[in-house]
């Protein structure tokens, strides 16, 4: 499945390169996630609020925030940073995040903290001239964590999420 999404989003940034320089600027949005713990297949469904800016469809950089908020064990929050490259045309977009990812899992056994490496990709599909409609995966944090007193562990939540933004 990763695999034939990183496929179709390189084939589309490749078909897809027209009029980018007048998708610059801030936007803002949120969205709903299924996250996955491949630890113990724990899933959660977090919300998610983000921001970011666009310089060009080359460089762009992006602040995420989300927690869930229901069940046993619970993503108290996470927050993550993005360097963000775009392509985009009039119909939609592709685009791929690399960054950083710090979350905090609440379980009845005690709180785990995870920091690591995040990365993903998604489609974006224009609403209207200022709001997209997004479709991702991405690997939310793949690092090591564990609970204070405890050995850690490699952890990796990975995510995928429809979210929508606006852009100014």
């Amino acid at each position: 499945m990763k695999k034939i999404l990183v496929a179709a989003i390189a084939l589309s940034a490749a078909t897809s390169y027209a009029d980018t320089s007048s998708f610059s600027g801030f936007y803002v949005g949120g969205g709903v996630s299924s996250v996955r713990n491949d630890l113990d297949d724990t899933k959660w469904s977090p919300a998610e609020l983000f921001g970011g800016y666009k310089l060009n469809p080359y460089v762009g950089g992006e602040v995420r925030v989300g927690a869930s908020f229901e069940g046993d064990s619970k993503i108290t929050n996470y927050e993550s940073f993005y360097y963000r490259t775009e392509s985009a045309n009039s119909v939609g977009k592709s685009y791929l995040l690399l960054g950083y990812s710090h979350a905090v899992i609440d379980t009845f056994s005690g709180d785990y903290t995870l920091n690591g490496m995040s990365y993903g990709a998604g489609v974006g599909f224009v609403i209207s001239e200022k709001f997209n409609l997004n479709l991702e995966y991405k690997v939310l944090a793949n690092g090591k964590g564990g609970k204070a007193n405890d050995k850690e562990e490699d952890i990796k939540l990975s995510s995928v999420s429809a979210t929508v933004d606006y852009r100014f």
